[in-house]
């Protein structure tokens, strides 16, 4: 149930910027002929993906909140997997119905907008959509280390940032509406700062606790940790926390607990990959 609760939330605050559009004009005018409809599908797709471009960097963020909301931090990354496709999808829709707009004049039209000009809104746009194009193309297709992948994953707020300044400059119905534009630009910001708040600020504000290799046990492809300290915080068996061994990487990972409160230690099991 709180899995739908998120979805529906997200459904939600996703669909209602794309009210007020529909109320600033009349849908027959925006669907009139081929060229207005282009433009408007390239608007409704902007409206929608960067409301959801923002709620993705949101869900990377760990908060409690998004726990409660959806049931669990596995399912929250689940949803920020799909939403980070789901968004970048609509965003790539954007100029690409826009193009088609210009195509019912010339080709010629329809490639030069596409391509880097004098308009620097649009430039912003474009930078914004093939940094992205190029970080997610990383992503789904190039196998690499995982140390190296979150590097690159992280130059995303770049690309979020150059999309805010886009959104900002460019004339439209967007930058036309004072509520729409400050509706837009909040779910940016959100994103922008759920991003330094990830990179920047996250070592800060989590609470950590040193805890010493008690035992290493192995048990086939299985390896079993055995971790002491004073420090001893309540948690539940089966919960996973994340973890790191200075020795072995400055990385951390999530590994489930198999111990209980009253072992007076905790354990993990690690499945070897």
């Amino acid at each position: 149930m709180k899995k739908l609760l998120g979805w529906l939330l997200i459904i939600l605050l996703s669909l209602f910027p794309v009210l007020i559009w529909i109320a600033m004009h009349p849908v027959s005018e925006r669907f009139a002929n081929a060229s207005s409809s282009f433009t408007s599908i390239g608007q409704l797709s902007a409206l929608i993906g960067a409301v959801l471009l923002g709620i993705t960097f949101l869900f990377n963020t760990r908060l409690k909140f998004l726990e409660n909301i959806f049931g669990g931090l596995d399912k929250v990354y689940i949803a920020h997997h799909i939403l980070g496709t789901v968004s970048f999808l609509f965003l790539l829709f954007h100029p690409i119905f826009l193009a088609l707009k210009f195509a019912t004049f010339s080709a010629s039209s329809a490639l030069s907008f596409l391509l880097p000009g004098q308009n620097l809104a649009i430039n912003f746009g474009i930078f914004a959509l093939t940094s992205m194009i190029l970080l997610l193309f990383l992503t789904f297709f190039i196998n690499m280390k995982y140390n190296i992948w979150k590097l690159t994953h992280q130059f995303l707020g770049l690309s979020l940032l150059l999309a805010a300044i886009h959104i900002i400059l460019i004339p439209s119905d967007i930058s036309r509406n004072v509520f729409l534009k400050t509706y837009i630009l909040f779910f940016i910001t959100l994103g922008i700062l759920s991003f330094l708040y990830k990179t920047l600020l996250h070592n800060i504000f989590i609470k950590k606790y040193n805890y010493k290799v008690k035992e290493v046990s192995i048990f086939g492809n299985i390896t079993e940790i055995k971790l002491e300290s004073d420090n001893i915080f309540n948690y539940t068996p089966g919960q996973f926390i994340f973890i790191n061994f200075p020795s072995i990487s400055k990385e951390y990972h999530p590994f489930s607990i198999t111990s209980s409160l009253k072992d007076f230690h905790i354990s993990i099991s690690v499945k070897s990959l």
